[in-house]
């Protein structure tokens, strides 16, 4: 009883090991590599409750995803450029292409 008791659990921690392989847990800045967006804003979106919500793993107080669920939730919001705000607010914007004074 002992040695099927203990086959059982080398066989659902070998199918827990080969989950894993096929399909990784992703931290947050593994996120932001592997899909080309920031950190920030992972973290907004998380905030605003778009994006999955992260779990646990066993030992560890950080944050993961599976990275299949990021590749939908990307898959489903493609990213967007932003608004350009680099010359928002700009002293002389509005004069942007006029000569300057003499």
């Amino acid at each position: 009883m002992q040695l099927v008791k203990k086959l059982e659990r080398v066989a659902r921690v070998s199918d827990e090991r080969s989950a894993e392989r096929e399909d990784p847990w992703l931290s947050l800045s593994q996120i932001s590599q592997r899909f080309g967006v920031s950190r920030t804003t992972v973290h907004n979106l998380r905030t605003r409750g778009e994006f999955p919500p992260p779990r646990n793993r066993p030992g560890s107080t950080r944050p993961f995803w599976r990275e299949s669920e990021v590749a939908a939730y990307f898959a489903a919001h493609p990213k967007r450029q932003g608004a350009r705000n680099d010359l928002r607010d700009h002293p002389g914007a509005r004069d942007m292409g006029k000569p300057p004074p003499e």
